[in-house]
């Protein structure tokens, strides 16, 4: 039975307050006595579930999704005071006067992702791996290779992450900075891989995870390019391989596949839809159809105006000549088939409107300007 107040304004100096008194104060209210204990079991809850071994917390939903509300509710936290005057005036006192030394060791970046912008030129993007240490300092190195070159030290070329080619973005609230650099002079239309580090005044870091990155090409004479058929050889027996051409115009698209000769137009089997090619033929009545060209298109075409025939010319022999109008037009395509090994042109260098007119007033004043770029 709780004590009454007037009993604990009895008590004398020397008598100590009990157990009972602490948890439930005559004096106060039974709302802020409800209210203090939850948060007491709250904070005592959260506190257990943390320091619960990952073992035993990733058999049981419900303290993994415990675990991952309040480990997202500390980072908010960290982050709001991490944004606040005082934090920062004493994280940079701390840089200042601890000259780096105070720096924990460098762990490996993450989430890395690279992407092609040129024939030549690409964007690095990398996270950093930072501590909780409000005093951590680190830079970052940025190397290349070749894809087919020997995995050796000397097959690595640097890249100064710092000065106008490096920056950051903040992402937001709660999250990382994404640092990237812009990698130029590459060799033009291969495949790269790239690999970053952090250092400071504690020595340098672990090499993060390669990723690989395929160049664009440009695009050949037609604004188009080539691709791999679905066989290892070429089936007219040419020498140029076994791949297709393609071309484009601001309202269709041109292809041309290599055919065997022997192959009538009876035994081809075509297919299109807005979204998919698909090109078989068979060699011998009753055999099982080959795949010549299957894939999913780039963008979507119209399928009532695509219109094919077999053709022979001295560049690609005998072949399947296709044109399909762009659903779109005016778009540029990079690629024919979104699919594995397809190499994509550089649209930035394909150009409609080129072309010089005798009855231009302008007097190709504006040949090489692209009006949709």
């Amino acid at each position: 039975m709780a004590k009454s107040a007037q009993d604990f304004k009895n008590r004398g100096p020397g008598m100590q307050r009990t157990w009972s008194d602490a948890l439930w104060p005559a004096d106060a209210p039974l709302w802020l006595v409800i209210a203090g204990h939850t948060s007491l079991a709250i904070v005592i809850g959260s506190i257990t579930v943390m320091l619960l071994p990952y073992s035993l917390v990733s058999r049981i939903k419900v303290l993994k999704w415990i675990r991952s509300k309040v480990r997202k509710f500390l980072e908010r936290i960290l982050y709001l005071s991490s944004q606040g005057p005082f934090y920062r005036v004493f994280a940079w006192f701390g840089k200042r006067c601890g000259c780096g030394y105070c720096s924990s060791r460098c762990q490996p970046p993450m989430t890395l992702r690279i992407k092609a912008t040129g024939c030549t030129e690409a964007v690095f993007y990398w996270n950093g791996r930072l501590p909780l240490n409000p005093f951590h300092e680190e830079k970052y190195i940025v190397e290349w290779k070749r894809a087919d070159t020997a995995d050796n030290a000397l097959a690595w070329k640097e890249v100064a992450a710092t000065g106008k080619d490096c920056g950051f973005e903040d992402m937001g609230e709660g999250k990382k900075l994404k640092w990237r650099v812009f990698l130029t002079d590459l060799p033009e239309s291969t495949t790269i891989k790239v690999r970053c580090r952090a250092w400071n005044r504690r020595g340098l870091g672990p090499w993060s995870e390669e990723v690989a990155c395929e160049l664009l090409v440009k695009p050949s004479k037609g604004d188009g390019g080539w691709g791999p058929l679905n066989q290892t050889q070429a089936p007219n027996g040419s020498g140029a391989g076994a791949h297709f051409h393609w071309t484009q115009e601001p309202h269709q698209l041109g292809i041309k596949v290599p055919l065997p000769d022997t192959v009538k137009a009876k035994d081809v089997k075509f297919k299109v839809t807005t979204t998919r090619l698909e090109i078989r033929y068979v060699l011998k009545e009753g055999e099982e159809p080959q795949d010549l060209l299957v894939g999913k298109l780039f963008k979507t075409v119209i399928v009532d105006d695509v219109d094919w025939q077999i053709s022979e010319d001295k560049e690609c022999g005998r072949h399947v000549e296709i044109l399909m109008k762009k659903d779109k037009k005016l778009e540029k395509w990079p690629c024919l088939l979104e699919e594995k090994g397809h190499p994509r042109i550089d649209t930035a260098k394909v150009q409609f409107f080129t072309g010089k007119d005798p009855s231009d007033p302008y007097g190709g004043m504006f040949d090489n300007m692209d009006i949709f770029d």
